[in-house]
């Protein structure tokens, strides 16, 4: 532990030591590269969902095998697999993080941008002026939203998200204990207690919801929540990420039920990725 501070702290002191302003010259060819760039092409579908809401989810460690994936005659995500006919369903995505995981597809997906390569924005550049989706949707008359059933100074999300433009931000202080699952709250637990806030929310919203169940090492899981019958891999690493996986899949089903019947499904706008890969 004591190197492992020891080793952050010299990273971090040499970064501020080396940490300098663009020079002229380089500021220019930033800005010739963005002036240079031709303008995006047209699409007749730009604009079909503006004025929704926008309920983005980010899922963490979940990987696009296990869409479609079976055990015997056992579906593991039959919600997605259902939802996929009747959604728009992207399979070129591949993990861009780096050393700060999970924040960094934070940066990525709120900021259209390339993490670092050492490092986490999180920490290394929280002093940054960002423009974020979040500032974006906010210039246009969204309220904003973010949440992560973890403690707020995780990966410095108690700084970070309100500089990612977010009006509000709930951690697992705000929303206080339930039944957990690897980490922290588990993903039904944390949808329950996040639909009320979605319903409350002035509209249209952007709301962004970081799950934490599936977060590695997939040592246990709860007996109780188990659905799946897994023969050999019962007990597994891989046994108990099916079974994660097979969870998050009917929490997501029971979120989607919930805007339903809370009369939101009609105008909210669904996104939901895997942040990186299990591990």
């Amino acid at each position: 532990m004591l190197g492992a501070h020891l080793f952050d702290g010299l990273r971090t002191a040499r970064d501020r030591l080396t940490r300098g302003d663009l020079s002229p010259a380089r500021r220019s060819a930033v800005a010739d590269f963005f002036t240079d760039r031709p303008p995006p092409p047209a699409d007749a579908h730009a604009g079909v969902a503006r004025g929704d809401n926008l309920l983005v989810i980010q899922c963490e460690a979940m990987q696009g095998w296990v869409l479609g994936a079976r055990v015997g005659d056992q579906e593991v995500t039959p919600f997605l697999n259902d939802l996929r006919p009747r959604a728009l369903h992207y399979t070129q995505l591949f993990d861009e993080t780096a050393q700060g995981m999970t924040s960094d597809a934070e940066y990525a997906v709120l900021n259209s941008q390339l993490p670092l390569g050492q490092g986490a924005v999180a920490f290394l550049r929280a002093d940054n002026h960002f423009l974020t989706l979040a500032h974006v949707l906010q210039g246009t008359g969204y309220s904003t939203l973010s949440a992560h059933p973890f403690k707020k100074g995780f990966w410095n999300r108690s700084v970070i998200h309100p500089r990612y433009g977010f009006d509000r931000s709930l951690f697992a202080e705000e929303l206080g204990p339930g039944p957990v699952v690897g980490w922290g709250l588990a993903d039904d637990a944390f949808f329950r207690r996040m639909l009320p806030e979605l319903v409350a929310s002035p509209r249209p919203f952007f709301a962004f919801l970081v799950t934490l169940s599936l977060h590695h090492p997939y040592d246990h899981f709860p007996a109780g929540l188990k659905r799946l019958q897994l023969g050999r891999l019962e007990g597994t690493a891989l046994g108990n990420y099916l079974h994660g996986v097979h969870h998050l899949d009917r929490s997501l089903a029971a979120l989607f039920q919930g805007l339903a019947d809370a009369g939101l499904a009609d105008t909210t706008v669904v996104a939901i990725y895997g942040d990186h890969d299990s591990r």
